[in-house]
């Protein structure tokens, strides 16, 4: 009850913004605004002298790193992340800093040279600054919000389609019918209250968004002032009742998602967007309520809402592939929304397009104009793949049909889930470092690969027990703990069972993701091993070892040597993918082996590293293919970077040849193009020749981009003439002057194939 309280607190309560030009109304700017104090750079490079010199007297009297903490409340990103690392690798989740994320990056740029000579990696000034630069919120409430057992609905998709069919009026007076059963528990009918509390504010909210647009239209010439008249008419009209137009629909839709995100719900997925807006469309444009044309700008000021400042990340939208009953679920809609995606050309929605041999040619048509346009979007997604995967789960056809791509890349159910939830990631290449401590201790004698190899995979397999306790650990805690009364009203199963989501309400449980990533660094150093160790005895084990924990201090021939002269994941060499398909299987079979059956909490394997393959790889050791300590670890599902150099088709050979059979949670390989390919008609065919044939022969996902290599290089050098250059990280889009340096140095050295 608290929480729902807090919760009709903000929707009464939070400043609303209506902004110029725009149709559809709802804006976070109003609750989180975009400008704060402006400190000159002067005070701001003193303070970060200051925090960086702090830091470094500790560290000498501690005689090891500080943890850090200090006594601050831990955000959710520092529960994710390791200790050690740095988090803000973009401008998008920066979220807390007192100075701009360009000034963060300015003085990290500063402070690694003004203290290049003392003992510091330059990923603990990254991570001591951007902990010294946040807003000061004061002991006291920081102190109140930890204290707060509340939990915000987040990385999930609301079912919106089901609200706004039914409208909030009748879901109120659900409500109210089932308080007047006699039979329900002291738990259920605090619920119903509660439903009844945030669904009232909801409405109110709605209501209150209509008086601001009349408010705001008094100052307006003849046209804005009919356009806010209409955009009111319609806040009127959906306060209670369902959605009847194409129009109420988006807007009401839209309302609803930033009434979550108000309430700090985070990478909200907006589902399968073309089916349940599909009745709405097709019926206005038949009857010629509206025109495609009138369509097609309401999606384009969607897409734009998605995109303004302060919104979550990463928030998804997922078309195409079939309908939960089996059929082809490509439509009309689906066009349009790939159309407004070429033409608006933004980050966000993060789109994921479904396939299948169900779905007509023109789609696959669509997608390649959409990667033409240069957004990174969409990805692809493999129905024959993924739908066969969930049912290894215990999904039946309905649910398994019916999955989207929630935040990135990860695979859910629309509407029926709560929250995503996340473990520790697993860096493939970290777990060497265990391995050759093992050795170094004297506990393992590795005294052949398939020795070498089990002991590797002895490491995996408890990194992802280690997961699982973790897991454990957090569906224990949540029992009469945690709640979000708002997202549960739009999550099936909670009405009718009088529970919220989080304490069993949903019609289905949650994943528990065990993220690994890094595969094709992973896949090179054990290659390394095998060859230079092993086969041909260049090194022992006991050499290779040290040159790794030296990070090959005086033996630069040597690392060059490992670099260039071991095989490398991403060519179709068979021996390095066999190896790559090794790793990946035990650690995708080892997830799903630990599922039991008719279990409503599910573990999944997702095979992806948002954007952790850069901090990671900055606290990683040496790896046997030449890498350096601190060097980026590969992509996600992709090759080392650079290290792919036989060609695109060789790449997703390579990747082909993985077994994808045991992959549950997500995925994302990136496949970075040059704009000049398709530059003519022939181009165009092969890159869409390239692509069908990836997903007929079981790719399970893949995210296609073209990027000028030079355009980026430059980009770092005048960000200002470059703001609209749009780069895929992860499994996600990103403006690529909004990523830390590093970060772009990465993307930088992918490979890019051309002619």
């Amino acid at each position: 009850m608290r929480r729902a309280k807090a919760q009709a607190y903000i929707l009464d309560n939070a400043p609303l913004a209506v902004l110029p030009y725009e149709l559809i109304a709802g804006s976070m700017t109003g609750l989180c605004p975009v400008a704060g104090e402006d400190i000159p750079y002067p005070e701001q490079r003193g303070k970060a002298i200051r925090i960086v010199s702090d830091y470094l007297s500790a560290k000498k009297q501690a005689g090891q790193q500080p943890c850090g903490d200090r006594g601050r409340v831990k955000t959710f990103e520092e529960e994710f992340t390791t200790k050690k690392s740095r988090w803000t690798l973009m401008g998008r989740v920066y979220h807390d800093g007192s100075i701009t994320f360009e000034d963060l990056q300015k003085l990290i740029a500063d402070m690694q040279e003004e203290f290049r000579d003392e003992d510091i990696e330059k990923y603990e000034i990254g991570r001591e600054l951007e902990r010294g630069f946040k807003i000061d919120y004061g002991e006291d409430v920081r102190r109140e919000i930890d204290s707060l057992p509340w939990f915000a609905a987040n990385h999930l998709s609301l079912n919106y389609g089901r609200i706004i069919r039914q409208g909030l009026g009748p879901l109120l007076d659900a409500i109210d019918g089932r308080l007047r059963r006699e039979a329900l528990s002291g738990e259920q009918r605090e619920y119903y209250l509660c439903a009844k509390t945030v669904a009232q504010a909801a409405s109110r909210f709605i209501g209150r968004y209509a008086a601001k647009l009349r408010e705001c239209s008094r100052h307006e010439d003849a046209s804005r002032k009919r356009e806010l008249g209409e955009m009111a008419d319609i806040c009127e009209a959906i306060t209670l009742r369902p959605a009847r137009s194409f129009r109420e629909a988006v807007q009401f839709t839209w309302l609803l998602h930033i009434m979550a995100s108000f309430c700090w719900s985070s990478a909200l997925s907006f589902g399968r967007f073309d089916q349940y807006m599909r009745e709405y469309y097709e019926r206005d444009i038949s009857s010629g309520v509206i025109s495609k044309n009138e369509a097609k700008e309401l999606l384009c000021c969607l897409w734009l809402k998605v995109n303004e400042p302060k919104m979550r990340t990463v928030q998804s939208m997922t078309l195409g592939g079939i309908t939960p009953d089996g059929a082809d679920a490509a439509n009309g809609l689906t066009a349009l929304c790939l159309e407004v995606t070429r033409e608006m050309r933004l980050p966000y929605p993060n789109i994921g397009l479904r396939f299948s041999s169900k779905n007509p040619d023109w789609l696959y048509d669509m997608a390649i104009e959409s990667i033409k346009a240069g957004s990174g979007q969409p990805m692809l997604l493999n129905d024959a793949v993924w739908t066969a995967n969930l049912k290894k789960l215990g999904y039946g056809d309905q649910y398994a049909n019916d999955y989207y791509n929630m935040g990135c890349v990860e695979i859910m159910i629309p509407g029926k889930q709560p929250n995503w939830g996340v473990t520790d990631p697993i860096a493939f290449p970290m777990l060497f470092e265990d391995v050759f401590s093992g050795y170094r201790a004297g506990e393992t004698e590795l005294s052949s690969y398939d020795s070498f190899f089990r002991e590797y995979c002895s490491v995996l397999e408890k990194a992802v027990l280690a997961d699982k306790a973790e897991a454990d650990s957090k569906i224990a805690q949540i029992p009469g703990r945690c709640f979000d009364p708002l997202a549960s009203l739009m999550i099936d199963g909670c009405l009718e069972k009088g529970c919220d989501m989080f304490q069993g309400g949903s019609e289905l449980g949650p994943h528990w993701s065990f993220y690994a990533y890094g595969l094709g660094t992973a896949a090179d150093a054990m290659a390394s091993v095998k060859k230079h160790v092993y086969e041909d005895g260049r090194f022992s084990i006991g050499q290779m070892a040290e040159i790794l924990q030296s990070n090959f201090a005086g033996n630069e021939e040597i690392r060059l040597f490992l670099e260039n002269r071991t095989p490398h994941y991403g060519n179709d060499q068979d021996d390095v993918d066999a190896v790559a398909r090794a790793i990946l299987s035990k650690m995708c079979g080892t997830a799903l082996r630990l599922n039991a059956p008719h279990a409503r909490d599910k573990y999944v394997s997702t095979l992806f590293g948002y954007f952790f393959h850069i901090y990671h790889g900055e606290i990683t050791g040496a790896t046997a293919n030449g890498r350096r300590r601190g060097e980026p670890l590969s992509d996600s599902m992709g090759p080392s970077q650079g290290k792919d150099t036989s060609g695109p088709t060789n790449l997703l050979n390579s990747v082909l040849k993985l077994d994808h059979g045991e992959v549950t949670g997500g995925y994302a390989l990136n496949l970075k193009i040059s704009p000049e390919i398709i530059k003519n008609e022939a181009g165009t065919r092969a890159l869409k020749a390239l692509l069908q044939a990836y997903i007929m022969d079981g790719g399970p996902q893949l995210q296609a981009y073209l990027v000028d290599a030079q355009a980026l290089r430059q980009a770092k050098l005048e960000p200002e003439k470059y703001q609209n250059l749009i780069v895929r990280v992860g499994g996600y889009c990103e403006y690529f002057v909004n990523l830390d340096a590093s970060l772009q140095d990465e993307i930088i050295a992918r490979t890019a194939y051309g002619f």
